[in-house]
């Protein structure tokens, strides 16, 4: 791709994507196919909280401290393509970098609120797909509480072929991060059950008995992950 790129095009390349951080890429000697240190671009000191990231971006020679309300760490490769873009059409970094420091954004996902017996309910309901799923869990992980972290879902839509995987994959992640799982998914149950036989999953037939599940459990500290599409009577009744 470097290779056949026009002059003056622009490429922006995530090292977190193992393809492009695994390959060697070696551009013509034709001084418009390099890549120069000035136009370098990474961010480093990345800080995750309940409140959002904060993180320094890197761009050529400068570096510049970013705050913004997105609170998933694959936000910040989208960020900064942006950002980067916007450089590259003109704007100045300073310009681009108070631009998106002054930018107040509702994020759809990772609504944070009081839930009922002094509890915390984390609203991702905005979908439910593997890599949100796995990023909502490591927020799970990283959120202070004394109590237990529960993860509540119905599960996901087809993933095809990859479904063995994608649900092993998960599946580890939420025996890492949390202690307690309540699903309607029998699938995911079983896999859970199958990495630890310990592990507190609880498997339903239907999402409308995941409240009484809730209420005869949770207690004052318990951090709840709502995962995906959930009836609405199910957050109702667990909000304080």
């Amino acid at each position: 791709m470097a290779e056949r790129t026009e002059h003056d095009s622009i490429l922006y390349f995530s090292v977190n994507d193992q393809i492009v951080s695994t390959t060697d890429v070696e551009p013509e000697k034709d001084s418009s196919k390099k890549f120069p240190r000035d136009n370098h671009a990474y961010a480093k000191n990345i800080k995750v909280s309940t409140n959002g990231i904060t993180f320094d971006f890197v761009y050529g020679r400068k570096t510049h401290k970013i705050k913004t309300d997105l609170r998933a760490l694959h936000d910040i490769s989208n960020l900064m393509a942006a950002m980067i873009a916007s450089i590259k059409l003109g704007l100045s970094s300073d310009l681009v970098v108070k631009t998106v420091n002054d930018i107040n954004i509702e994020v759809p996902y990772w609504n944070v609120r009081e839930g009922v017996s002094g509890t915390i309910l984390i609203d991702d309901g905005y979908n439910a797909n593997p890599v949100g799923f796995m990023e909502a869990l490591k927020y799970l992980a990283n959120y202070q509480t004394t109590g237990k972290r529960y993860v509540v879902t119905e599960g996901f839509i087809e993933l095809g072929r990859s479904k063995e995987s994608r649900y092993l994959e998960m599946a580890e992640q939420i025996v890492r991060c949390a202690d307690v799982l309540v699903t309607s998914d029998k699938y995911l149950w079983s896999v859970v059950a199958d990495i630890d036989l310990e592990f507190n999953a609880i498997y339903t037939e239907s999402a409308k008995f995941f409240t009484g599940i809730l209420l005869e459990n949770l207690v004052d500290g318990d951090v709840v992950l709502l995962e995906g599409s959930l009836p609405a009577s199910v957050l109702r009744e667990i909000s304080e």
